[in-house]
């Protein structure tokens, strides 16, 4: 066989390749469209070739292929690519006759034909996955956007609430400074209303001193009386010397930067004595039960705002008016460096339905009182993320509010004096 009739065969193969193929295929020539098959024409609905032939391809283009990329554009960066190699694929965005879209993989190929430019483009229709792909892109912008907004609302959730836990504790301040203001004005008054006394007296011995009219029954009368209204204003110092002491050791306006050394026991009833004035308000007794010698190294504002916390939660949400109660604390030491605190009350305790919620920010059953359910919130933050322990609500069915701490301590080597407890209602 000659190779004249092995071309002609070829291109008679060729031909009815073109013709048959259910991709589109679009023969170029000097840069105008020159022919093109059946299926090229169903897929872009045109009816016949005559109304391609003689165009260029940006004729049946879209006028953009992306966004910011126009098809003329893209064409001339396609025709450098071609120059480089003779074959290769790309995605191509077609405007049919009726002016719709139409995305298509397109392999463009460049056929030798004297010094004609000739190329071979075959197309398959794409546009579902396009199409889907266009959009996921669309949803995914739309929840970037989404994510934008939600991290901003999460930023200002999270700013707000560390607004209204500052504030929980700064009325936690309140309370305590009102408790401390409250108890020291009774031995204050108690002590001004003395030394006003011995004043009087003094100015009226000296008087009968001096004109000789004092009498030895006036004057043994008078030390008597120097010396129980000494020690009247005496006992009263003290009492606010105290008070002030505790106040300054548990002190929850300090930084809670540093770690220290802290008895357990002391801290405690420190603590409770500065909340003294609410406790003895709602008629609450309280009682401590821990070892004289538990002393470890921890941030002491952590402990009081812990303490402070339950001890207002129960005075607010355990007890009706003029109903008498009572706080029971207890600290053991379990192994090394591992203690347990068990608080509870003989409250009404909290019903099943609300158990699950109480660690819960802002979850309160007396919003109209004005509560703002922040209190065990942050006593689980402080055990679970300052202290890296546990806290759980043990239920006393009805017979008050019980909560377990667990947490893991370095014990302080050296001896923390607990003279402080002298006052408080411990066993």
């Amino acid at each position: 066989m000659s190779e004249d009739s092995v071309s002609t065969t070829d291109d008679s193969l060729f031909s009815t390749f073109l013709t048959n193929t259910i991709d589109g295929a679009l023969i170029i020539e000097n840069g105008r469209i020159k022919s093109c098959n059946d299926s090229f024409l169903r897929l872009l609905r045109y009816e016949s070739r005559d109304s391609l032939t003689g165009r260029d391809l940006l004729h049946i283009s879209a006028e953009y292929q992306t966004a910011n990329v126009s098809s003329e554009s893209m064409f001339h960066s396609i025709q450098k690519e071609n120059a480089k190699n003779s074959s290769f694929r790309f995605d191509w965005l077609f405007q049919k006759a009726d002016k719709t879209s139409l995305w298509t993989e397109t392999t463009i190929t460049r056929l030798d034909s004297g010094d004609a430019t000739v190329l071979l483009l075959m197309i398959r229709d794409i546009s579902l996955p396009m199409e889907l792909e266009q959009e996921i892109y669309k949803r995914n912008q739309a929840l970037e956007a989404s994510n934008v907004g939600l991290n901003f609302v999460i930023e200002n959730l999270a700013e707000t609430q560390g607004q209204l836990i500052q504030s929980e504790k700064m009325a936690n301040i309140a309370r305590l400074v009102a408790g401390i203001a409250h108890e020291i004005n009774t031995p204050a008054g108690i002590s001004l209303t003395g030394i006003t006394q011995l004043l009087e007296e003094s100015k009226i011995v000296q008087r009968q001193y001096e004109d000789g009219s004092l009498t030895q029954d006036e004057f043994e009368d008078f030390i008597s009386s120097v010396t129980e209204l000494s020690e009247l204003v005496k006992s009263s110092i003290d009492k606010v010397s105290h008070l002030i002491s505790s106040f300054k050791r548990i002190d929850i306006t300090q930084s809670a930067d540093e770690e220290q050394p802290v008895n357990v026991r002391t801290h405690i009833g420190d603590t409770l004595y500065c909340l003294e004035s609410s406790l003895n308000a709602s008629m609450i007794e309280n009682q401590i039960e821990c070892a004289e010698d538990i002393n470890v190294i921890i941030k002491p504002e952590l402990l009081s705002q812990i303490i402070s916390n339950l001890v207002i939660n129960s005075i607010q949400h355990g007890y009706g008016p003029d109903k008498h109660g009572h706080i029971y604390i207890s600290v053991k030491r379990e192994s090394a460096n591992q203690f347990t605190l068990l608080y509870k009350d003989d409250g009404c305790g909290i019903d099943a339905e609300h158990i699950n919620n109480i660690f819960s920010p802002f979850y309160t059953t007396r919003r109209k009182d004005g509560h703002i359910g922040l209190g065990l919130s942050i006593v689980y933050t402080i055990v679970t993320r300052g202290l890296g322990g546990t806290i759980e609500y043990i239920d006393n069915e009805g017979c008050g509010a019980q909560f377990l701490i667990k947490v893991r301590l370095k014990e302080a080597q050296a001896s923390i004096s607990t003279g402080a407890l002298a006052d408080a209602k411990s066993v």
